[in-house]
């Protein structure tokens, strides 16, 4: 059996400007989401033998962070990482909402098929994409790390893409997991 605790990165300056991003070295954690993962800490019981992080700085960061605690191996793995937001990366919701009329559309549409199979920015990836990835994340959890608790440092929709993975669910109810708060921990049984 495989333990999987997930938690989404601190608030960033990602966060709070409203950028879509997943360049690996810009905007770090707000000091706010510092406290905030200072705080998640207490709220992790279990023992963790490895924690594996996004390679985006927010998370990489956060990982840090928790590992004051855990003291244990932090790898980094792109399976894990932010959603590839092509066109889009590094332009706030303000500008693209202004200027970009394929993102107006992408806003406009219902949590379902069509926004799961739209590649963001034109040239990211699509949902249907990501799940794809994390499935092969998962593959490779499962033949690397048998009977182990592992904390997983990444991003909402990753969090999602896990749920549907290991879970079969709905699309819609993808959607749904998308939303983690930053102190939330989701915990997740490989068996």
């Amino acid at each position: 059996m495989i333990k999987l605790i997930f938690v989404r990165h601190g608030e960033s300056e990602k966060n709070t400007l409203d950028v879509k991003s997943c360049s690996l070295d810009k905007f770090p954690l707000t000091e706010k989401g510092r406290r905030e993962v200072n705080e998640l800490t207490k709220k992790i019981k279990d023992r963790i033998d490895l924690i594996i992080t996004s390679p985006v700085l927010r998370a990489r960061e956060t990982a840090d962070i928790l590992n004051k605690k855990f003291n244990v191996k932090i790898v980094i793995d792109p399976l894990v990482s932010e959603y590839d937001y092509g066109e889009w990366n590094d332009r706030t919701k303000k500008e693209l909402l202004e200027n970009d009329e394929d993102y107006r559309r992408y806003r406009r549409m219902q949590p379902g098929e069509e926004r799961y199979n739209f590649k963001l920015g034109r040239t990211g990836e699509s949902r249907k994409e990501i799940v794809e990835r994390v499935r092969k994340f998962v593959e490779k959890i499962k033949n690397e790390y048998s009977d182990k608790n592992i904390l997983i440092v990444s991003h909402g929709g990753i969090n999602a893409a896990i749920y549907k993975v290991l879970n079969d669910c709905s699309i819609e109810e993808y959607f749904r997991q998308e939303d983690i708060d930053y102190n939330d921990v989701q915990t997740f049984i490989i068996k």
